[in-house]
């Protein structure tokens, strides 16, 4: 599904917010290149991409003419590049590592695919079990707009250390978590079920323990772990 202004639309709520170029299919289609798993690409135009569903439709651009429709299938895909166009900036270096002073959408995270690309940038949201997930890259000046990682060609996906986290400094408390810690949590009824809802599932999400390390320490998942255990006790 793709925005009338000319961006993707998730049906759950996704506001990407993004102001895709419109292509030569008229309102509602984007510029993309497609770069499958097995290191083909293709590029076109998509007015019909959406990033609930693995199957969308692109006119295959030949000499700058959509001449081509094709079915495409995300789980043959590495990633779909929104592009500004076709040609890209062959005499611009786009910086690819962030900087001092940047102010990206989102979290800011690392990509390693499994052909051993590794990029940087930022996302809105990214969970896991979905199909992928939007990166918008580090230079604003960079022909991509967006890129939807597809998960299954994602290797390794790691947040940044954000630049205002400072690196965490020992402390009795992180090296000294008792195992015979009995204190009863001071939380009210509210606030305790609210702990014991959220924090399983963040100690159990494998994205959400490497954050914690990164701008932590895993010191850190010693305390959540510690804190699981005495609420079961009550």
């Amino acid at each position: 599904m793709v925005h009338p202004e000319g961006y993707p639309v998730n049906p759950s709520g996704w506001d990407l917010q993004i102001e895709f170029t419109l292509g030569a299919l008229g309102m509602g289609s984007s510029k993309i290149v497609a770069r499958f798993a097995d290191g083909r690409i293709k590029k076109g135009h998509t007015w019909d991409f959406s990033p609930d569903k693995r199957i969308f439709h692109m006119a295959i651009d030949h000499d700058g003419q959509p001449t081509e429709l094709e079915q495409v299938d995300l789980a043959d895909l590495k990633a779909v590049y929104f592009v500004k166009t076709f040609a890209g900036t062959p005499d611009y270096a786009e910086r690819k590592e962030f900087a001092d002073g940047d102010s990206p959408r989102g979290p800011k995270v690392e990509v390693t695919f499994a052909d051993g690309e590794v990029l940087q940038g930022s996302v809105l949201r990214y969970k896991t079990k979905e199909i992928g997930f939007f990166l918008f890259p580090v230079d604003p000046k960079s022909n991509n707009l967006a890129i939807f990682a597809v998960s299954g060609a994602v290797e390794k996906f790691r947040y940044l250390r954000p630049h205002w986290i400072k690196s965490p400094r020992p402390s009795h408390r992180e090296h000294s978590i008792s195992a015979k810690r009995e204190t009863v949590l001071t939380l009210s009824a509210d606030e305790r079920k609210l702990l014991q809802l959220v924090l399983p599932r963040i100690m159990e999400a494998s994205s959400a323990r490497e954050f914690i390390v990164e701008n932590l320490g895993s010191a850190y998942l010693k305390i959540g772990e510690a804190l699981l255990k005495e609420m079961d006790k009550t």
